[in-house]
């Protein structure tokens, strides 16, 4: 059989090119939506100016929202999860994998921005 993610069915963001000012406009308006509850934004190589601009909307936001590379979130779990995945950057195996260990962190809400 395998294993499936018995958890909630993600929402999808899907960017044919990197654009920095949509992917944090959707960031945004999916954190808004989960406010006040436990989060993980969990990601994997993400480019500098990215992963600042997400740093200060975190720290902006609340005090209940956890940053975490995906290789270091195994063990990890959250109600909601913002998962932001360049899919650019990996070869195809480590890709899945890499998508899969992330959106496998939620138990109540998943939100994936691919681009």
């Amino acid at each position: 059989p395998g294993h499936y993610i018995h958890g909630p069915k993600p929402v999808i963001h899907v960017f044919n090119e990197y654009d920095i000012d949509k992917i944090l406009d959707i960031f945004r308006r999916e954190l808004r939506l989960v406010s006040g509850m436990d989060v993980g934004v969990v990601y994997g190589i993400l480019w500098p100016e990215l992963k600042d601009e997400i740093t200060k909307i975190v720290k902006e936001h609340s005090s209940n929202i956890v940053m975490c590379e995906s290789k270091c979130s195994y063990s990890a779990e959250w109600p909601v999860v913002l998962v932001l995945h360049g899919l650019y950057l990996y070869d195809d195996e480590k890709d899945l994998t890499t998508l899969y260990s992330a959106v496998a962190r939620a138990r109540v809400h998943c939100f994936i921005i691919l681009f």
